[in-house]
C-alpha cells in the first residue's frame, strides 16, 4: 500500500519533486519520483578500496616465494634465518586481525 505522505516516502529513499508548467490556458502538474541512495554515491568507492586492501593485504605474504631468493643473497644468512621475515609478516597479519576483532564487537 502506497502512502501520499511525503515525509514517509523520503524516509523509504523516495524524494518526489513537483514540476509545475503553466500555458496561456491551463496549468499541468507534473510529478516526478526520484530513488535516493542511502550510501550517498560512495558504494562504489567503498567496494574499491576494499578489493585494494585485501589484494595487497592477501597478496604480498603470499609473494614472498619470488623475494626469498633476493633475501638469502642479500643478507647472506641461512635458509632458516631469512625464513623470520615471512613468519613475521604472517603472524602480524594475524594478530593485528584478532585486535581488529575486538573493535569490530565493540
Amino acid at each position: 500500500m502506497a502512502s501520499n505522505d511525503p515525509v514517509a516516502r523520503e524516509n523509504k529513499g523516495e524524494v518526489s519533486k513537483n514540476d509545475i508548467t503553466s500555458t496561456k490556458d491551463d496549468i499541468t502538474i507534473t510529478k516526478t519520483t526520484q530513488k535516493r541512495y542511502l550510501d550517498g554515491g560512495w558504494g562504489w568507492w567503498v567496494v574499491f578500496g576494499s578489493a585494494l586492501s585485501h589484494f595487497l593485504i592477501v597478496g604480498t605474504p603470499r609473494s614472498f616465494g619470488i623475494f626469498y631468493e633476493e633475501l638469502l643473497d642479500m643478507f647472506e644468512q641461512s635458509a632458516s634465518a631469512t625464513a623470520w621475515t615471512i613468519a613475521l609478516c604472517n603472524t602480524t597479519r594475524m594478530v593485528i586481525g584478532k585486535g581488529c576483532l575486538i573493535f569490530i564487537k565493540g
